[in-house]
């Protein structure tokens, strides 16, 4: 592998992620990404406990299920780097099924686990299993990807599978593994001793089943001992006197699991992206790594807007320098042009560039209101058919049912052209909410500038600085209660400013972005789901 085969494979996917288009690399390269990096688990993980030191001049990152969410990789390395000697990343399982990306993860993973062994590790999960595989989304993924090939993949990934270590151990004082503790306390040798290069035991008959089973399996629970899990199919919850016990025979300090989304909430509705569990009290045996602890076991999730449904957050647990030293931050992924564009654009502040965009936004209006709206031709933005948006022809009154829309007087540039302006407060005369408008015609420099990669990629970068301006100037404006993750049906909020000189965006809340121009008209439908939600009346994410 190359110096710059790892960025590589990463900047492919980034460029050729688009709905029509399903980024795949060639299998040949796809068969020797998971042949080579068997080879290496293999020699590298002998036992089913693996153990990994934080680095003394830089960070762990320990990240939950990501279940084929790629956005949320991508921007856990924004965040906190590629992974490299200085930026050590441990996936504690759940890569693939129910997302449609874990094939694209594994391969960044994989690659850059061969450019820099040692930094990139995989906790066994419980969907990293060739049963689960097939029931819940990773073979399909395959199968669409690859038509002629996923049975080769996807034989090479199972046999990757049964290598993945069950859990990890860091810096001998945090315990790693997907779904928890064992339903009796045992000793790390116990767990080094499981057989754990096969598939997931479907009956558990010998003790070291029952290991291998709760390890990815089981949850914690409140009550003392052992219950019943929700779960079922011989699945186990822990209470905390299990925790205490293993903390306090294995001499460690802290238990970080996955395997579900945290049930703690935040003020605005969102579920969290961690939990803390089974509380530490004063006779605990275990010592807390510090006092950001504040229990004895911790669950992180890193899928953040769960299979596109769920209203949470991720998550990820940070390790900088030492393990004592230790942070759980929440995100909460971006599209994909929003973050390319955050990549490309050096971001000094929010704050700056919005003074930036005032001052652009008053030079727009200063010449809009120099110019007569009458100068554009009969064509109406509202005319075309096929394009949607937030604007509707004007309907004729009872009174005079001949009356043609243009014979409706005119708003004027000042009462159509507010930065922002709340759903519904129609202007008179104009047959939009916030005015459609119908602009100068643009000169030769202009035309085409808001076309192709580059115009798309300004227009997002442009609405996200204005979705930050929208939370900061939200005080105002009440958003509704999202409850059960069930959004209001009616927009509460609208924008409407001005892309260019003689430009406007209006946002609408079923399509996503529509710019409204004299001669064209271009429609942005993917739209992130934070935005996309905002504008319908979402908590802020």
């Amino acid at each position: 592998v190359s110096a710059t085969y790892p960025e590589e494979v990463l900047g492919y996917y980034k460029r050729n992620r688009d709905e029509n288009r399903i980024p795949k690399l060639p299998i040949e390269q796809v068969m020797y990404l998971v042949n080579s990096m068997a080879a290496q688990y293999k020699k590298a993980i002998p036992t089913a406990l693996n153990s990994v030191e934080v680095p003394k001049s830089g960070n762990l990152i320990v990240c939950g299920d990501t279940h084929g969410q790629f956005m949320d990789m991508l921007w856990i390395f924004f965040k906190h780097g590629l992974p490299s000697p200085d930026h050590i990343y441990l996936f504690n399982g759940d890569i693939c099924d129910r997302g449609e990306s874990a094939l694209e993860i594994f391969m960044v993973l994989f690659a850059f686990g061969l450019r820099y062994p040692g930094c990139v590790w995989i906790n066994k999960g419980n969907h990293e299993d060739g049963f689960m595989n097939m029931h819940y989304g990773f073979d399909a993924e395959l199968r669409k990807k690859y038509p002629c090939g996923h049975g080769k993949i996807m034989r090479a990934l199972q046999k990757l599978f049964k290598l993945l270590p069950l859990a990890t151990v860091i810096s001998d004082k945090v315990f790693v593994a997907h779904g928890g503790l064992p339903r009796t306390p045992v000793h790390l040798d116990q767990i080094k001793s499981i057989n754990h290069r096969r598939n997931s035991p479907s009956a558990l008959k010998k003790p070291n089943d029952y290991l291998f089973h709760d390890l990815i399996w089981s949850d914690p629970q409140e009550g003392s001992g052992v219950g019943e899990n929700d779960r079922g199919a011989g699945c186990v919850g822990f209470g905390p006197d299990i925790t205490k016990k293993f903390l306090a025979r294995n001499k460690m300090s802290m238990v970080i699991r996955s395997h579900q989304v945290p049930k703690s909430r935040h003020p605005d509705g969102y579920f969290a992206g961690f939990d803390w569990h089974h509380p530490i009290k004063p006779s605990t045996t275990a010592k807390p790594l510090s006092k950001a602890q504040l229990g004895m076991c911790l669950t992180v999730f890193s899928a953040s807007h769960y299979c596109g449904s769920t209203l949470n957050r991720g998550a990820v647990v940070v390790f900088e320098n030492d393990v004592e030293q230790f942070a759980v931050p929440e995100y909460q992924a971006l599209d994909m042009d929003t973050l390319v564009g955050m990549e490309e654009e050096e971001w000094v502040t929010v704050a700056d560039r919005l003074r930036q965009i005032a001052n652009k936004e008053n030079v727009v209006r200063a010449r809009m209101q120099s110019e007569s709206l009458d100068s554009v031709g009969p064509q109406s933005p509202c005319s075309s058919p096929d394009v949607e948006m937030t604007c509707e022809q004007p309907t004729p009154t009872d009174t005079d049912s001949t009356a043609a829309p243009s014979a409706q007087p005119r708003p004027t540039t000042s009462q159509v052209s507010p930065a922002i302006m709340a759903t519904g407060a129609r202007v008179a005369g104009s047959s939009t909410p916030g005015g459609c408008k119908r602009l100068p015609p643009r000169t030769s420099w202009q035309r085409g500038s808001a076309t192709g990669a580059a115009g798309r990629a300004r227009v997002r970068r442009y609405y996200w600085l204005m979705d930050r301006y929208l939370r900061a100037c939200r005080g105002g404006v009440q958003p509704a209660v999202v409850a059960g993750g069930v959004l209001p049906a009616k927009p509460q909020l609208s924008v409407s400013f001005p892309i260019g000189p003689d430009r406007v965006c209006t946002p609408s809340s079923r399509s996503g972005l529509v710019l409204c121009t004299a001669k064209a008209r271009f429609r942005f439908p993917q739209v992130s789901q934070t935005l996309r939600a905002r504008w319908r009346g979402a908590p802020a994410a």
